[in-house]
């Protein structure tokens, strides 16, 4: 299949762009404090995916931003279950760190809503 094409089908198995498959391994769950760590380190590469959409990569010179306006007020901690009607504008993201085989780290941000 055209990559450029696919979506995002739940259980993910990989993270892809439109050229490529980069990465099939999940590391670890991530919060709000694991991630503030990462950027600390430098920069981080973010992927929004939502069941049914194409992944989102979030260019690297935005994702400062991206993560200040963003992601800190929608994240959901690992362990959260959150109601719907609890969320700010009714959706959060769960984080995880995939496995990056260069370049930045990996943040996937899977969206509920």
């Amino acid at each position: 299949m055209d990559l450029s094409q696919r979506v995002v089908m739940y259980p993910l198995q990989e993270l892809w762009n439109d050229r490529e498959i980069l990465t099939r391994r999940e590391l670890r769950s991530l919060g709000a404090e694991q991630i503030a760590e990462l950027l600390r380190n430098g920069h981080v590469r973010f992927v929004v995916t939502g069941a049914g959409n194409k992944p989102r990569w979030i260019p690297e010179g935005q994702c400062f931003e991206f993560w200040k306006t963003e992601v800190k007020p929608h994240l959901l901690e690992p362990e959260a279950r959150p109601r719907l009607e609890e969320l700010p504008a009714q959706y959060g993201y769960f984080a995880a760190e995939w496995e990056a085989e260069s370049g930045a780290p990996i943040i996937h941000l899977a969206m509920a809503h």
